[in-house]
Formats: C-alpha cells, sequence, structure tokens
C-alpha cells in the first residue's frame, strides 16, 4: 500500500508544455449592462491565516485500479493527501515512481496496468491521457477540468455520509478517503467532460482560460490577464501545481484582490439533488444584488429554510456570511468561488431546477 502527501509545498516542477489554444466554456452567464453598473464593494479586511489554512487543505483518496471488466484488480490502492486547489491528472503527474505501476499503458490490452515504471515524461503523459478517474460511489466518470475540492465535495463531503458500508477501511476513526476507480479511458463510461483529456499542457491552458472568464466576470475586462508575461503565467500554474501559496499569491492578488469587484461575483453553483445528479451553473450578480452568499443560492431556489448545506471550500456557510468575504478569503486558485450545495430532503422535487438570472 503506497500513501503519498501532496499537500505539502514541493520544490518548483518542470515547466510544462507550451499552452495550446484556450478552450471555449459554456456558461450561462448573460450581459451586464456596464453603463447601469452599481457601485462596488470595498475589499474586507484580510485575514491571511484564513486564506493560508484554506490553500493548503488537503483531502483523503484512495485510487483503485479496475479492469477491462470493471473490477478491482489486485494492487494494493493508492493514498494520497491531495490539494484541494488541484486536479486528478496532476496529482498523478506529482507522483509518477508511485503511479507507474497503477496507470494502464497504451500499448497493453485493456485493463492492463502492469509494465515497467513510466522512464520519460513522454511515457507519463501517455498513461496519463489514456487514463479517467470514476467515483466509486456512482460509477460515472469524474471531470478532469474541475478541482479536487469541488469534486470531493460534491461527492465525499461527510454531510453526504456515502458510505455507509466502509469496510473496506481498516483505522477504527476518522473519515473513510473518497475511493477513486483508475480506469483505461476506453473502458470508462462517457465522459462527462464535453472534451477528452489530451495532457497537462492542455490541463493548464483550460486552467488560464478559467482564471482570464474569472477576471472577466468580476472586472469587464481580461486586461491583466492577458498582460502577464509568459514566466508569471508558467509560475501560477506551477504554484497550483506544486500547492506552493507564494507562488500563487504573487500572481492572483494583482488580479483579483488589488480592487473591489465591479461587475459580477466570479462564482459557480454546484447542486446536488436529492437523486445525487450535480447541476453547475453561472450566475450573474453584482456586489449590490447579492452582498450575502444566501442571495447567490436563492437564485437557485434554494431558500434559507430549505434543509440544504452550503459549502465553499470544504467549510459549511450560513447564509448570512458576506460575498466580499468569501471572495477574499475562499477563492479558488482558478479565481472562482465554487459554491457546492448538498440537498439534504425536505423538498417535493428530487430534482433541482437550474436557473439564469439577471440581477
Amino acid at each position: 500500500m503506497a500513501t503519498t502527501d501532496l499537500a505539502s509545498p514541493s520544490s518548483a516542477a518542470p515547466a510544462p508544455a507550451a499552452l495550446p489554444a484556450a478552450l471555449s466554456r459554456t456558461s450561462s452567464a448573460v450581459a451586464v449592462d456596464s453603463v447601469n453598473a452599481p457601485a462596488s464593494f470595498p475589499v474586507p479586511a484580510v485575514d491571511d491565516a484564513v486564506i493560508e489554512t484554506v490553500f493548503h487543505a488537503a483531502v483523503p483518496l484512495a485510487f483503485h485500479v479496475l479492469d477491462a471488466q470493471g473490477n478491482m484488480t489486485a494492487s494494493p490502492p493508492l493514498y494520497v493527501l491531495a490539494p484541494r486547489q488541484s486536479y486528478l491528472h496532476a496529482v498523478f503527474a506529482r507522483v509518477p515512481h508511485a503511479v507507474a505501476g497503477l496507470l494502464p499503458r497504451p500499448s497493453t490490452p485493456p485493463g492492463d496496468a502492469t509494465g515497467p515504471p513510466a522512464s520519460s515524461a513522454a511515457d507519463l503523459q501517455r498513461r496519463l491521457v489514456s487514463t479517467s478517474f470514476l467515483c466509486d460511489a456512482t460509477g460515472t466518470t469524474l471531470p478532469w477540468h474541475v478541482p479536487i475540492g469541488v469534486l470531493y465535495d460534491q461527492s465525499q463531503h461527510p454531510a453526504l455520509r456515502t458510505h455507509d458500508d466502509a469496510s473496506w477501511w481498516s483505522p477504527t476513526d476518522g473519515i473513510p478517503p473518497w475511493r477513486i476507480r483508475v480506469a483505461r479511458t476506453t473502458d470508462a463510461p462517457t465522459a462527462t467532460a464535453a472534451f477528452p483529456f489530451t495532457g497537462l499542457a492542455q490541463l493548464e491552458s483550460l486552467y488560464m482560460h478559467a482564471v482570464k472568464e474569472a477576471e472577466y466576470m468580476a472586472f469587464g475586462s481580461t486586461r491583466k490577464v492577458m498582460a502577464l508575461s509568459k514566466s508569471l503565467s508558467e509560475q501560477l500554474w506551477r504554484g497550483v501545481m506544486d500547492n506552493n501559496l507564494s507562488q500563487v499569491e504573487a500572481v492572483t492578488k494583482d488580479l483579483f484582490h488589488n480592487e473591489p469587484v465591479a461587475r459580477a461575483w466570479p462564482v459557480r453553483v454546484h447542486i446536488r439533488d436529492l437523486a445525487g445528479t450535480v447541476a453547475t451553473f453561472q450566475p450573474l450578480l453584482t456586489p449590490t444584488s447579492a452582498p450575502e452568499i444566501g442571495h447567490v443560492v436563492a437564485t437557485a431556489g434554494v431558500e434559507e429554510s430549505d434543509t440544504s448545506v452550503l459549502l465553499v471550500q470544504g467549510i459549511a456557510l450560513t447564509c448570512d456570511t458576506p460575498m466580499a468575504w468569501v471572495h477574499r478569503h475562499l477563492v479558488g486558485c482558478d479565481g472562482w468561488v465554487h459554491v457546492v450545495v448538498i440537498k439534504q430532503g425536505g423538498a417535493d422535487d428530487a430534482k433541482t431546477e437550474v436557473r439564469t438570472t439577471t440581477d
């Protein structure tokens, strides 16, 4: 059994390959009338201890290899304490020596994860491209471009209590790790993402595109992101890969926090309904129309009286939490505030209607 802690910052990793063209993403947000845009809210007082704690938060994962028939292989699981801000393929790229025998090789028959360790970066890339990750509880393919912390909150947060039968987990205390199945992409169910994973360069490109989207949502311009030098862009991505707060904050502070949000909150709401289906939408809410997080989730029909849990960075928040404070302290490395709403009953419908707002 292998155990790896990726939550501690490490030495800088080699710079990734050159960025490909930015990938477009579907957004439910609509245009803002800049002429009638409301005045900005002031930047709240900053608590550096909260920011540091949130950034270095990690979640326990247990990766299990599947064969071509979808059954667990005899390979022992790989236990990883993964940073919430990172991504599944990026986590594997950080520990090639530990996962070389775990990742399937494209040149072998489906389900065969054996073979010599990855001897080069190119071999590791080929293994990563041929690998998909599935949620153990549902068997669905996990989206590779969503931060690990958001996926964890949607599928394995203690508020869900999905592992009633955790006999496979030996420790007597503590929450069991989130069990994730590792399979060859051709053996996995249809991916939930609209496009397949093609490599770490693509992941970096999509990450930078999300940062640009967040800046445009907040300020109506991508001027600062577009003005980043190549070295600063690479520093930002390395900081995410290496879980290095100083590298990330040196760039994102100027992008997002030196001036108040002037256009709309860069927020994405992920609602898990009673049936376990997760719907994501992107409301368009100005600081004056949504001063508190309760106003944000109310646009999706989630009222304060509902028996729902509101999570940001794995932390349960009350509806009266100021959005200005949330944006400064709990924003992700991609510039977005990811709010996970867990429906816990008390509603007539098992599905949640997702609406786009123009407030």
